[in-house]
């Protein structure tokens, strides 16, 4: 997996970490931020999701009839492509493949067949948009969609952090939101 467009928006804002931080100058305004995103990628690394919108590439060395698509929560497939015998990049025609959101999969569709891949490592992949929560509606304010649970979970690290604290006790908030793949 790469990242290709990381989360326009975190899934907290500035402002909640310094106060959670009992924070009110602006001195440390620019670590707070990196600290938010160091946090919001542990919650994200602990619980196997993307907790906001943003694009991944996912790798195959060849096609198969199902796909899986963990370890991301994939809402949607933006496209498919590959390297053909030349080594060539080629877009595969979505009428060939059905994604199955809810299972997490991308299967051959009736009827079709994958094209001929160059028979290489990371001849295939996937351009998927992944995240818990999805800010492709409009108006839709991201913040305010995260769940406290989670929320309060990544103001805890960012707080660990910004101490320097060993533990921060954000994982038993985060337990209820593990992804684990059952089959």
């Amino acid at each position: 997996m790469k990242l290709v467009t990381a989360p326009a928006r975190e899934p907290v804002s500035e402002d909640e970490a310094k106060s959670q931080l009992r924070v009110t100058h602006t001195d440390d305004d620019v670590e707070i931020a990196r600290l938010i995103v160091a946090a919001r990628n542990y919650v994200e690394n602990y619980t196997r999701q993307r907790l906001v919108r943003q694009k991944w590439r996912l790798y195959f060395s060849a096609f198969a009839s199902v796909m899986e698509l963990a370890p991301a929560v994939v809402r949607e497939v933006e496209a498919i492509q590959y390297l053909d015998a030349d080594g060539a990049t080629q877009t595969v025609s979505t009428a060939t493949y059905d994604v199955d959101v809810a299972g997490q999969r991308v299967r051959l569709a009736y009827g079709a067949t994958w094209p001929a891949a160059r028979y290489q490592a990371n001849a295939v992949w996937l351009d998927v948009w992944v995240g818990m929560y999805d800010e492709t509606a409009s108006p839709i304010d991201t913040l305010s969609d995260v769940e406290e649970g989670i929320k309060q979970a990544v103001l805890m690290i960012v707080q660990q952090f910004y101490d320097g604290e060993e533990e921060h006790g954000a994982d038993m908030l985060l337990n209820q939101y593990r992804y684990f793949r059952l089959g």
